[in-house]
């Protein structure tokens, strides 16, 4: 069954500060019942899947990342944690691991980071009250189903709290979002802040998405902006 749908987004975000970052988000509805065969990553959904049709800016955040230099990306990313992250002595380690495994997933090593600059603070023994844990804050019951989908090698006894594991399972997990929500950058954050099932049932009218999280996302968004423009000049 298809359903269109169309919102007013001043009303439906009520979060006056960033309706700006919002705007050129316009939703199509696609419901489908049961699973998806197409995909792999489709039999760990259960029950109603809804696919997101979202026109608009669609980055390929892999082209945008096969654009820059190694060496200045490295640099830049040093001095990204020095300047944010709690333990100093590990920045270029850990930029070295940014680096590699976002470009193993064919991902934007800045957009990763900006991630973990918001969930983190670089702190990869960092935990939220929830349970969250790691660079990327990755709950144990996201990073379980991760370890399940069928690209994903796990690593058997492998804690959340190592930068390497903590990154393969967060970077998949926004690659997973991303094809979930069409590669919307600003979809793709509420939903790795909020959960997907959250983001889709504020889609049909069941939650209003919190201003926190919209603040959340455009912050990720901004940085990653920022840093693009300042990575070019160098």
């Amino acid at each position: 069954m298809r359903v269109n749908q169309s919102y007013d987004l001043e009303d439906y975000f009520k979060y006056e500060d960033y309706i700006h970052a919002l705007s050129f988000l316009e939703y199509e509805i696609k419901k489908e019942e049961n699973t998806i065969n197409s995909e792999p990553e489709a039999k760990h959904t259960v029950g109603r899947v809804r696919t997101v049709e979202v026109t608009g800016f669609k980055p390929n955040l892999y082209d945008i990342s096969r654009n820059y230099n190694h060496a200045n990306t490295l640099h830049f990313l040093k001095n990204i944690i020095l300047k944010y992250g709690k333990y100093k002595n590990k920045a270029e380690e850990l930029a070295y691991k940014i680096l590699i495994e976002s470009e193993l997933m064919q991902y934007d090593p800045l957009f990763v980071a900006a991630v973990i600059k918001s969930e983190s603070a670089f702190n990869e023994f960092a935990k939220s009250h929830v349970g969250a844990t790691g660079l990327m804050q990755i709950m144990p019951a996201t990073g379980k189903v991760i370890e399940r989908f069928k690209d994903f090698e796990p690593i058997l006894g492998a804690s959340l709290t190592d930068p390497n594991y903590n990154l393969k399972l967060g970077i998949r997990y926004l690659k997973y979002l991303d094809e979930m929500f069409n590669h919307n950058k600003l979809l793709v954050l509420i939903a790795y802040n909020w959960g997907p099932g959250r983001v889709l049932d504020a889609f049909s009218g069941k939650r209003k998405i919190p201003p926190e999280v919209i603040k959340y996302a455009t912050k990720i968004l901004s940085d990653h902006a920022k840093w693009i423009k300042q990575l070019s000049r160098i």
